[in-house]
């Protein structure tokens, strides 16, 4: 972006807040962020804490971040409006948002213990993986993908679909034969993937959180989980979601293990499942193997060679079969 549209752009966008603080009588309290995509602060809204969030470049340059923001105030308010169980319990309420020019919605806020270690999105505090987090899991991506075969036929046409190619694209192909031990391995990998594409590609239809990391879990004071940060949320496979958390819980293998047992009886036919689950488990694992070489975070560190055996395990048993 040329450095004086940039400097215009926040310009504009500061002129925004101001006016939007000043009608909603938003009383600010701190700035979380500012920049590069998003401005979020944390204020009183009469005496309720809200967060106040807002893109701060244009639809016009910045469509995705827009429509993501614009997809997460739309869900939770649909969430809300219709009172929908367990989805409205475990959300924040969006008060207000706007959609003209850029983005913004001002969003409950939320008090509790945040489920990651030291910052990291992958790593889970330990006392996550109990048994009663698990059945909430299961309960709550349920709730989700139901709630997806009741959404008003306005709403349907606002989440797009991913198919398998599009998930391919963000595969790092050039590194597959240095961290996947066997021979032909791209090709595996591909021929692999060409046999689940049509299978793949027809399940795409359950609303999906697509980012269920441990920095967006919380538990509260009323010992209740909630999820935020729902900009990514589409339509997915009901096997997304829960196979993020479960490739994220492999220091827990009985607990990983009830998880998918306890989902798989409740959700689409079983073999269809497993055949999802195995497309995501290679898909994430190729991802998470390329994300932890990479990683600078020492708690994460810590985990690296654990962590890859595990994911290259996962691989290279479902290709053999």
């Amino acid at each position: 972006m040329d450095l004086a549209v940039k400097k215009q752009q926040l310009s504009l966008a500061q002129s925004s807040r101001k006016k939007l603080l000043a009608k909603y009588k938003l009383r600010l309290i701190k700035v979380h962020r500012n920049g590069p995509r998003f401005y979020v602060a944390y204020c009183w809204l009469g005496k309720k804490p809200v967060i106040f969030k807002m893109c701060l470049f244009a639809r016009s340059l910045d469509p995705r971040t827009n429509e993501g923001l614009k997809r997460e105030a739309i869900t939770l308010k649909y969430f809300h409006t219709h009172k929908l169980g367990l989805l409205s319990q475990t959300t924040p309420d969006v008060a207000f948002y706007g959609a003209s020019g850029r983005t913004w919605y001002i969003r409950e806020h939320l008090v509790g213990q945040c489920q990651s270690v030291q910052g990291s999105n992958f790593v889970f505090r330990t006392s996550f993986f109990t048994k009663s987090t698990a059945d909430w899991l299961v309960d709550f991506f349920i709730n989700l993908h139901r709630a997806s075969r009741v959404l008003p036929r306005s709403m349907k046409g606002v989440y797009a679909r991913h198919t398998l190619k599009t998930n391919l694209r963000l595969i790092n192909w050039p590194k597959v034969p240095q961290i996947i031990p066997l021979p032909n391995a791209t090709d595996r990998i591909k021929s692999w993937f060409s046999k689940q594409e049509r299978l793949f590609d027809s399940n795409q239809n359950v609303l999906t959180h697509y980012e269920p990391y441990a920095s967006h879990f919380f538990y509260t004071k009323q010992k209740r989980f909630k999820i935020i940060d729902w900009e990514n949320v589409d339509w997915g496979s009901p096997a997304h979601d829960l196979s993020i958390i479960w490739n994220r819980a492999f220091e827990h293998p009985a607990w990983q293990k009830y998880l998918v047992n306890k989902f798989s009886k409740l959700t689409t036919p079983r073999r269809v499942f497993k055949r999802l689950f195995e497309t995501e488990t290679i898909l994430q694992g190729l991802s998470n193997i390329d994300y932890f070489y990479r990683t600078s975070q020492p708690v994460e560190k810590k985990l690296k060679k654990k962590a890859i055996a595990f994911y290259q395990k996962n691989i290279l048993e479902i290709l053999k079969g």
